[in-house]
């Protein structure tokens, strides 16, 4: 908000919730062989979720911390090419992202 929209240092704004980032999305990245993609980059992202990111270790694993809880998406990138993306909610663990090079 521009300074010049009030004529104080105050705002006044409606009441709202912030909903605790407390939760925790893990899983594996695959490519279409089964096998795990190493150093590719997971992304989150959804409504009332926080944007954020991580990579993969040498076993293709991925763990995201300080998530909502609810519906969020992930999606991952592959250095070598290729993406692939997942639907799925935070505390369950073990989420697939299969990655592919097809067009």
């Amino acid at each position: 908000m521009p300074a010049s929209d009030t004529a104080t240092n105050r705002v006044a704004l409606e009441p709202f919730e912030l909903v605790p980032a407390d939760q925790r999305v893990a899983g594996v990245v695959l490519d279409e062989d089964d096998k795990p993609v190493v150093r590719a980059s997971v992304y989150s992202f959804g409504r009332k979720q926080p944007n954020i990111n991580a990579q993969t270790d040498a076993k293709g694993h991925f763990s995201l911390e300080k998530v909502c809880a609810g519906p969020i998406q992930l999606s991952a990138n592959s250095q070598r090419g290729g993406y692939g993306k997942c639907y799925c909610r935070g505390r369950r663990h073990e989420h697939v992202i299969r990655i592919s090079t097809c067009a």
